[in-house]
């Protein structure tokens, strides 16, 4: 596998949560590359305060990698399928003073934007190619749920009230059809 491959599926996955890319367009603001786990907690909540860009901050990351059943078992086989596990780490900015009806209100609207988004990835061909026309290799054009069925899944959020964000994932497989090249 070549880095570009990677670099062009998680291209794909941009393009459709910031509703550029697919045939189930997601509002555009809804999501906005740019925030990740690991980024420090101030910096992460200065970034999402800014919901006048979006609404929910994300990043995309892969998994493992591994052969997937499909595969040709064959030396001779000119493609591979592989399976690449990937997490969608999302941050969502608490814009109110919280109240139970305020809080409820988010965690309703994290969920519906998080279905919209699942939808939206699992409705072929969403991730065939890039913005720019480049084939992604996806077989079929959608994220997978995380056992390679159905569609990818978003986990229950995590609830940092006292810093005023949501944090929540989508998580789901693709799988990628690549050919391989003779050893020179």
């Amino acid at each position: 596998m070549d880095v570009r491959e990677l670099q062009r599926v998680r291209a794909a996955i941009r393009g459709v949560l910031e509703g550029q890319l697919g045939p189930v367009r997601l509002k555009s603001g809804m999501f906005e590359a740019g925030a990740f786990a690991e980024m420090p907690l101030e910096q992460q909540k200065t970034l999402a305060k800014n919901t006048r860009k979006a609404l929910h901050w994300f990043d995309v990351s892969f998994g493992p990698v591994e052969e997937h059943v499909a595969s040709n078992i064959s030396n001779l086989a000119a493609s591979n399928i592989e399976a690449i596990a990937v997490e969608i780490s999302v941050i969502t900015h608490k814009r109110t003073t919280l109240t139970y009806d305020s809080r409820t209100a988010l965690l309703d609207q994290v969920l519906a934007d998080g279905h919209e988004a699942v939808r939206a990835l699992g409705y072929p061909p969403a991730l065939e190619s890039t913005i720019e026309g480049d084939a992604t290799r996806i077989v079929s054009g959608v994220l997978l749920g995380p056992n390679g069925s159905n569609r990818a899944r978003t986990t229950k959020p995590s609830e940092h009230w006292a810093d005023n964000l949501v944090m929540w994932s989508i998580v789901g497989i693709v799988l990628l059809d690549l050919q391989l090249t003779e050893p020179s």
